[in-house]
């Protein structure tokens, strides 16, 4: 490749020396051409011979002093530089990358310089994105730990009401989905238990939603303390509560209920004039296997828990499945 002197930091470039040389074989090209037809004695009967040789000695003189090493090295140099800036670009993706290759450091010329003085700034930085990285990916992970807690955050809140602590009705068909055999059936030894405040519209109204709001915060604690780590209980909304109890029986699920009455009952209630919320509550107990699906399992104990209000509230009542079949 064809070297150029210059002083460090002269930017110089080769393309006024190759259009010099091609003007120059021009020149040469045109004037041996004019020469050899001028001086050239042909025979009479070739003419055309005489002035194909002149042009041929034009064209040969052209090709011989044209540029063609400064345009070769001019092409080299385009490539060289198309390297250089790949080689930055690649530098550039990766932030601990050093950049020690395809800077051509061997180079005398301008393209040299420029390649070494480009590594010596690239080299100067690599501290700096060495520890821009480690921010970045610290900042990342960061960023992936509360991405991930604010998500489980919403999920938990999608299924869970904010009141009571207690599921809601996303959880109760979750969990009725464990509780069914493979044709959508209930399983046999499901208790169904259907709470409901009595005259819960009566306090909101008198006492104020506050005061409403503090049973049902009361009873919510109280169901998620008082059942088996395996039972589900949820609030199906307003003052209703739904509990479901696997491998339960009929004795089982009346006792739990009437502690449950007796536990609500002890709830603090400073409020003199009103009389303290009781609870309201129906139990269906699915017995056959195959029986009753999940809607007509949740309306036996709905209308066994409306029997309980009918009957004076207060009241525990069930519901089997051949008494309600009659």
């Amino acid at each position: 490749m064809l070297e150029t002197d210059h002083k460090p930091g002269q930017v110089t470039s080769t393309k006024p020396n190759i259009v010099r040389r091609w003007a120059f074989a021009a020149l040469v090209g045109v004037t041996i051409t004019a020469t050899l037809s001028i001086l050239w004695v042909p025979d009479a009967s070739s003419p055309f011979f005489a002035l194909l040789t002149a042009i041929f000695g034009g064209w040969f003189a052209i090709m011989l002093l044209a540029g063609w090493p400064e345009a070769g090295s001019h092409e080299r140099d385009v490539k060289v530089v198309r390297r250089l800036t790949w080689n930055i670009q690649r530098y550039g993706s990766d932030r601990e990358r050093p950049p020690l290759r395809g800077f051509l450091p061997e180079r005398k010329d301008h393209l040299g310089e420029l390649s070494r003085a480009v590594h010596d700034m690239l080299a100067s930085t690599i501290p700096d994105r060495i520890e821009a990285g480690a921010v970045q990916r610290k900042l990342g992970q960061q960023i992936l730990k509360q991405t991930r807690q604010e998500t489980a955050k919403l999920k938990q809140e999608s299924r869970t009401d904010l009141l009571t602590g207690l599921g809601n009705r996303r959880v109760l068909n979750e969990a009725f989905e464990r509780l069914l055999d493979e044709n959508g059936k209930c399983l046999p030894g499901l208790g169904i238990l259907v709470i409901d405040v009595d005259h819960f519209k009566q306090i909101n109204d008198r006492l104020g939603h506050d005061v409403g709001d503090q049973c049902l915060s009361f009873l919510g604690h109280l169901l998620g303390s008082s059942l088996r780590t395996d039972d589900c209980a949820v609030r199906a909304g307003g003052d209703e509560f739904i509990v479901l109890m696997k491998r339960q029986t009929t004795y089982g699920a009346e006792l739990v209920a009437q502690r449950l009455q007796e536990l609500f009952r002890q709830m603090p209630w400073d409020h003199p004039g009103s009389e303290q919320p009781t609870l309201s509550m129906g139990i269906a107990i699915v017995s056959r296997p195959g029986s009753v699906d999940q809607e007509a399992a949740l309306k036996l104990a709905d209308r066994a828990m409306y029997a309980s209000k009918r009957a004076g509230r207060n009241q525990v009542t069930i519901r089997g499945q051949e008494r309600d079949a009659a």
